[in-house]
């Protein structure tokens, strides 16, 4: 199965996000995660899509899965208004997706 996969930063927000995520056992107040600024959305061939979000410095800030790109693309215009970038496809020949957003997101805006 192939899929889709494109990069975007997040930020600055104006404003308080959508959404936070966090980190924890169902039921339980979790522990809340950094706040997302660069995401890598995957859109597998048969329809599903998923969005993985990071800081720049790599550290986790949450995953979620969607039934479309569309939906997913809604749930983080949700989360974060317009301060989601445009979508840069990943590379075909890139196999660890996750490390390489997180680099071109360091190296597109080293300013942040």
């Amino acid at each position: 199965m192939s899929k889709l996969r494109l990069v975007a930063h997040v930020g600055p927000l104006r404003g308080e996000p959508g959404t936070r995520h966090t980190m924890g056992t169902l039921g339980g107040a979790g522990r809340l995660m950094p706040p997302a600024e660069v995401v890598l959305m995957e859109v597998l061939d048969d329809g599903p899509a998923l969005l993985y979000r990071f800081t720049r410095d790599g550290i986790f800030a949450g995953d979620t899965w969607h039934e479309c790109r569309e939906n997913a693309e809604d749930q983080l215009k949700f989360e974060v208004g317009d301060a989601v970038g445009a979508w840069t496809a990943v590379p075909l020949d890139v196999e660890d997706a996750q490390a390489y957003a997180v680099i071109w997101a360091q190296r597109t805006h080293p300013e942040r």
